[in-house]
């Protein structure tokens, strides 16, 4: 027997906790405290159990309130040690399933991981990282949002489970990211959480001007141009199979994606390509590329220039209807879209000095004969004169049509003969240019000849 909160009496069973530990609020008359009854005897119990179950059912009624003096509220009552425990391995639970998953997250975000144990796909993607300024960096910190949070990442981690099986099993499409969709869809908040440009020195190459503000106006996200800074390849060789070179948009290629001249633009943005935009005075602006043998010499090798063009044609055909779709952020098409030329020349540039529309149309080949004249083949002597001298120019024909014809041994006319005896056949060779009636022009009827 104990006290109670206010002084009221507690009758208590063997322990604190027994629950027949009762508060009372009155005592008896003869002054002791009144003491509740002992618990029944297990067999006790079930007989009065069964007399319940037989007995007949009566409707419930409310209980009559309990006369006396109200219960006094606020009365202590020991919890249950039961539910305490329950509690407490609940709560041991719950930490240890967050520790896990912290653990996890910490585990599953390093470059190691990522790099190591899951994106086997993106071995070339890992060589070159490890290669770059950011290779202590983790891979999540560019490739989450950077506002997402731990919660963000625990997302992001389990939203690329569904791309573990294609993965395991083989069934990746290479090459991964080909158009470098990643970066065109990266918001710069990614990069501006560790490079602050308020007190960042920018370091442009030398002889170039960058505006960094004037491209963050206009939406140009950083990766736009930067996409390559964390996965450089240039210093490693590609290993997987079926993956091919990425586009380095750090080109002046790749910036004619939004600049121009003004007589082609390759996307929406409508950007100057003057030189003194981009270039300080007095700049190189001639690339390497143009002072190698055989890029161009009047009346000799050119044929450098004929197929640098030829091929950024053939790379400009080939993706000129593709683009950044998606979730890209900067609408532009890919570098190859871009034909070089045009980064430094118009158009025009090159019918100006042939003198006729370069690259030859198709058909060309078996029509220029009729088409030529002889003042057009003193044009076609800057290219098909390769003598060096200007005065062969009027023998560009032969110097094309004739191999090993040398104007210093005398004239074609002259020399033909000497030609045909050896074996030539002029259904094999003469004819293919000339008609069939052009030999006896000459030799049948004594007339001078026909042009062809």
């Amino acid at each position: 027997m104990s006290g109670s909160p206010g002084g009221l009496p507690v009758a208590c069973g063997p322990a604190p906790w027994d629950t027949r530990c009762m508060v009372y609020d009155r005592d008896l008359p003869d002054g002791r405290y009144e003491r509740p009854a002992p618990r029944p005897r297990r067999s006790e119990r079930k007989r009065s159990a069964k007399r319940q179950a037989s007995a007949p059912k009566r409707a419930k009624t409310r209980p009559a309130p309990r006369s006396g003096p109200p219960a006094v509220s606020g009365a202590l009552r020991t919890p249950k040690p039961h539910r305490r425990r329950r509690v407490g391995c609940l709560a041991i639970a719950v930490a240890v399933v967050l520790v896990l998953l912290a653990t996890g997250l910490a585990a599953t975000s390093s470059a190691g991981f990522c790099t190591r144990a899951c994106h086997s796909v993106h071995g070339d993607d890992v060589a070159a990282f490890e290669q770059s300024t950011h290779s202590r960096t983790s891979c999540l910190t560019c490739h989450v949002d950077a506002d997402s949070g731990g919660f963000g990442r625990l997302a992001f981690r389990l939203g690329e489970l569904g791309g573990y099986a294609p993965m395991l099993f083989g069934r990746v499409k290479q090459p991964v990211n080909a158009g470098s969709q990643v970066a065109l869809s990266m918001p710069s908040a990614q990069c501006t959480q560790c490079h602050v440009m308020e007190v960042r020195r920018v370091t442009p190459s030398v002889g170039m001007v960058i505006d960094h503000a004037a491209h963050e106006s206009a939406g140009i996200v950083c990766t736009a141009c930067h996409n390559r800074v964390a996965h450089p390849e240039a210093s490693i060789t590609l290993e997987v199979k079926g993956n091919a070179p990425k586009a380095d948009f750090m080109s002046m290629t790749a910036c004619y994606r939004c600049h121009s001249l003004g007589e082609f633009w390759a996307s929406e943005y409508r950007a100057s390509g003057e030189c003194g935009v981009c270039h300080t005075p007095g700049f190189d602006l001639i690339p390497p590329s143009h002072d190698a043998e055989g890029w161009y010499t009047e009346r000799g090798e050119s044929a450098g220039h004929a197929n640098a063009y030829k091929a950024a044609l053939e790379r400009a055909q080939l993706v000129q209807a593709s683009g950044a779709g998606g979730d890209a952020l900067v609408k532009v098409p890919p570098v190859a879209a871009v034909n070089e030329c045009y980064t430094c020349h118009l158009a025009a540039f090159c019918t100006n000095c042939h003198g006729t529309q370069i690259p030859h149309p198709d058909g060309f080949g078996a029509a220029h004969g009729q088409e030529v004249t002889t003042a057009d083949a003193t044009g076609c002597a800057k290219c098909h004169n390769k003598t060096g001298d200007k005065a062969n120019d009027r023998y560009a024909c032969t110097l094309c049509h004739h191999p090993g014809f040398n104007p210093a041994e005398g004239v074609w006319r002259k020399r033909h003969d000497d030609v045909i005896v050896g074996g030539v056949s002029p259904l094999d060779s003469c004819y293919g240019c000339h008609e069939e009636t052009y030999c006896s022009s000459c030799h049948v009827r004594g007339e001078p000849s026909t042009p062809y």
